[in-house]
C-alpha cells in the first residue's frame, strides 16, 4: 500500500493483549504522518461486535486492512461491509454512545428524548423526528436552507405593494414569518406522522451507494405535496387580505383566480392626421360554447358564440 507524501493515516494494530496498551501517538514515516493504536483482539472478536461499536465499524466498512497473515480480518472485513448499512446496527451503534440501557428502535418512551428536543437516542424513535423548537434551528443553522430564507424575505419583500420603504419591508416580513412558520409546520409533522416508516433499501448503481429509506421517500413527496398545497394557499391568502383591505395587487388578485369571465380589450386607431381614437370593448360574460363559422363574410368573425349572445359593453 502507498499514501503520497505528507499524509496523514491512522493505523490500527490488532494485538493479543486483553488490556489496550499505550499508544505511541503521532510520528513521521517515510514523510507520512502515522498515528498508531492498539486494539485488543477481543474488542472484534464477532462481526455483530464491531457492528455495534459506532467507532469500530466505519474502519472495517471498506478493506483498508494493510496486513493480516491469519486470514480472521478480510473474514471479518467481509460480513461487517455487508451488513453496515443495516439500520439495525445503526440504531445499536448509536444507543451505546447515548449510553440508554434500551434499545427499541420503533417506538419509545418521551422520556428517552433529550431536553433539547435534537437527535439524542437512537433507542427510540423521536430521535429522527422535528420537534417545533428544533425545526427553525435546523433550518438556519443548514446553509443552504438559510440562503434561501434570506432570498424568500427579499423576494417577498420586493414582491410587496406598497407606497412607503418602511411599508413594504413590514408587509414583506409578515408575509415571508408566515411562510417560514407553515415551513416549520409542514417539516415537523410529515416528521411526527412518517417516524415509524423504518423500511429502508441499498441502491449500489456504480458511483452510487446510499440507504435509502421508506422515511426520507415519504418525508420527500409529503412535503413537496402537502407544502406545495399548502404554500399556494397562504399565497392566495395574502393576495386576498391586501386587495380586501388596502386594495393592493389588483392584478395577481385577479389573475390567480382563473375567472373566464370579466375581460377586456382595447382597439386603437389612428387616422391618416394624426387622430388617436381608442375604443374599450369589455366583457361579463364569456361564451363557453363555440362554432366555426363556414359560410361568412370576410369582416365576419371566424367563430360565433351558441350558449349565449355576444354581448360587449
Amino acid at each position: 500500500m502507498t499514501v503520497p507524501a505528507r499524509s496523514d493515516v491512522d493505523v490500527m494494530v490488532v494485538t493479543g493483549a486483553a488490556a489496550p496498551q499505550a499508544k505511541p501517538g503521532k510520528f513521521l514515516h517515510g514523510g507520512v504522518l502515522l498515528e498508531v493504536t492498539y486494539l485488543p483482539r477481543e474488542r472484534i472478536a464477532s462481526a455483530e461486535q464491531v457492528l455495534a461499536s459506532y467507532h469500530l465499524a466505519g474502519g472495517f466498512r471498506f478493506d483498508t486492512i494493510i496486513a493480516d497473515p491469519t486470514g480472521e480480518l478480510r473474514s471479518l472485513q467481509a460480513v461487517v461491509s455487508r451488513h453496515f448499512a443495516e439500520e439495525v446496527w445503526w440504531w445499536r451503534s448509536t444507543t451505546r454512545r447515548c449510553g440508554c440501557a434500551t434499545w427499541r428502535p420503533a417506538r419509545c418512551s418521551p422520556s428517552t428524548v433529550s431536553p433539547a428536543g435534537t437527535r439524542s437516542c437512537s433507542s427510540c424513535s423521536a430521535a429522527r423526528t422535528w420537534t417545533a423548537s428544533a425545526s427553525p434551528r435546523r433550518l438556519f443553522n443548514n446553509p443552504a436552507s438559510f440562503l434561501l430564507a434570506i432570498v424568500l424575505a427579499g423576494a417577498l419583500i420586493a414582491f410587496a405593494d406598497a407606497s412607503t420603504v418602511r411599508s413594504r419591508v413590514t408587509i414583506g416580513l409578515a408575509h415571508w414569518l408566515a411562510h417560514l412558520l407553515l415551513v416549520v409546520t409542514v417539516l415537523w409533522g410529515a416528521a411526527q406522522v412518517l417516524v415509524d416508516w423504518d423500511l429502508s433499501l441499498m441502491v449500489n448503481v456504480g458511483f452510487l451507494n446510499f440507504r435509502l429509506t421508506a422515511f426520507t421517500v415519504l418525508f420527500v413527496v409529503a412535503v413537496v405535496v402537502v407544502g406545495g398545497y399548502l404554500g399556494s394557499q397562504l399565497f392566495a391568502l395574502y393576495l386576498f387580505v391586501m386587495h380586501t383591505t388596502r386594495r393592493k395587487h389588483p392584478t395577481q388578485a385577479f389573475s390567480c383566480q382563473r375567472l373566464e369571465d370579466y375581460r377586456s380589450f382595447l382597439r386603437i386607431k389612428v387616422e391618416r392626421d394624426g387622430a388617436l381614437t381608442i375604443y374599450p370593448v369589455g366583457v361579463r360574460r364569456v361564451p363557453r360554447s363555440w362554432r366555426l363559422v363556414r359560410d361568412r363574410a370576410p369582416h365576419e368573425p371566424v367563430f360565433e358564440p351558441t350558449d349565449r349572445p355576444w354581448r360587449p359593453i
